[in-house]
This record gives C-alpha cells, structure tokens and sequence, in this order.
C-alpha cells in the first residue's frame, strides 16, 4: 500500500516501488476521420492486452498531434503521472507530440500543457 491508501503501489522503506504498469488506448471513432480520435485510456499492474483488468481509465481526445485528457478514475490518483513513461509511448506511437489536462481548484478550471 502507499501513502496515498491505494492498492497499485508498494512502500519500502519510505521510497516507491516502481512496478511499471501496461497500458492501452482503445480509439473508439474511425481512423478516416484525419484530424482527431476519441479513445479510452486504461493501465494496470497486470495489463497486457485489451481486456486485462486496469487501475485507471481516462477519456483521451486526439486532435492533430494534441491529446486532452479528460475524465480520470483511479484507484490510485497518482497512476498518471508515475506512469508516464508507458504513457508517452503510447501516445508518441500514433503522432502526439503535445498533452493537456485541466485541473479544478476551487471551481477554477487550471489548464497545463506539456511536450512529449
């Protein structure tokens, strides 16, 4: 268990064990629509293929080379960033060169923007 109470990572000795997760995005409309794909975004300790159980799912919104990530559910709140290494291959495989995601504090929407 971690310090967050989440089941996906382990402690050892106050440090983080990096158990590297598997991961999937499943593109839900058609490759013939050229400049943006919508697709379920989903990781796992024991994810291999489509299909294995996951810890965290998000929307994923392709736009040209862009993708927004929208919607997260985890069991664990830090899955996205701690997996960002399997995450950008994904994402670098089908063209993505920059992410963006929005966070709400105090009912302020606060966009980040990164390159990958």
């Amino acid at each position: 268990m971690c310090g967050l109470g989440c089941s996906c990572l382990g402690k050892s000795r106050g440090r983080l064990i990096k158990d590297r997760m598997g991961g999937h995005i499943e593109w839900i409309t058609p490759k013939w629509i050229p400049f943006w794909r919508i697709g379920i975004l989903r990781l796992g300790r024991e994810f291999k293929v489509f299909g294995d159980p996951f810890e965290f799912a998000c929307v994923a919104v392709k736009i040209f080379k862009h993708v927004i990530f929208k919607g997260a559910s985890s069991d664990c709140m830090a899955s996205l960033i701690r997996e960002r290494k399997v995450v950008k291959e994904m994402l670098q495989a089908v063209g993505i060169k920059r992410v963006r995601w929005v966070r709400k504090t105090n009912g302020q929407d606060k966009w980040f923007e990164r390159e990958i």
